[in-house]
């Protein structure tokens, strides 16, 4: 378990090096919100919605020509 934000942790099971992955995006994402400089920081609702995105498209890999084509490959 990790304490990102004011509000927020984050915990894993598994295997380690995909939390370390994680958590460094998060940590990017962060240092890039800081830039701002805006007074404004992310709330745990945030960091949900965006590891929800993450591992979502995690889930979903499109090969190089369903790129191309906007097209989701068949695979059985």
């Amino acid at each position: 378990m990790q304490k990102v934000g004011e509000h927020t942790v984050i915990g894993a099971s598994g295997d380690l090096s995909d939390f370390q992955k994680i958590m460094s995006m998060v940590s990017e994402m962060q240092t890039y919100d800081m830039a701002h400089d805006d007074g404004c920081s992310m709330t745990p609702r945030d960091f949900h919605q965006y590891l929800g995105r993450v591992m979502y498209n995690r889930c979903r890999p499109l090969s190089s020509a369903d790129r191309r084509f906007g097209m989701r490959s068949l695979r059985m």
